[in-house]
């Protein structure tokens, strides 16, 4: 019976203690202003076209690539105004 009670009380303290820490906490530092940007890069190896038409049926056609490339640049800025809420 001393160690149910025990138990309880381990359990009711463990769990005060947790929500009573947890309350106005922002673990990811939502707040201010913020920047996220991303680069990238897209190269394309091979290109194929494939047409239909009811004489031929399906064609395939190599087209010419080049070794053409992308670069991309995306960048995203914006404010927190709370921990819940941002614009950008």
């Amino acid at each position: 019976m001393n160690s149910m009670r025990l138990l309880f009380f381990v359990l009711f303290v463990t769990t005060s203690i947790f929500s009573q820490s947890n309350d106005n906490k922002d673990d990811f530092r939502n707040r201010g202003y913020f920047n996220i940007s991303r680069i990238g890069l897209i190269s394309i190896n091979k290109a194929e076209l494939e047409t239909f038409s009811p004489q031929n049926g399906v064609v395939n056609t190599d087209i010419s690539t080049n070794n053409t490339n992308a670069f991309s640049l995306q960048t995203i800025n914006g404010y927190f105004f709370s921990p819940y809420f941002s614009a950008g």
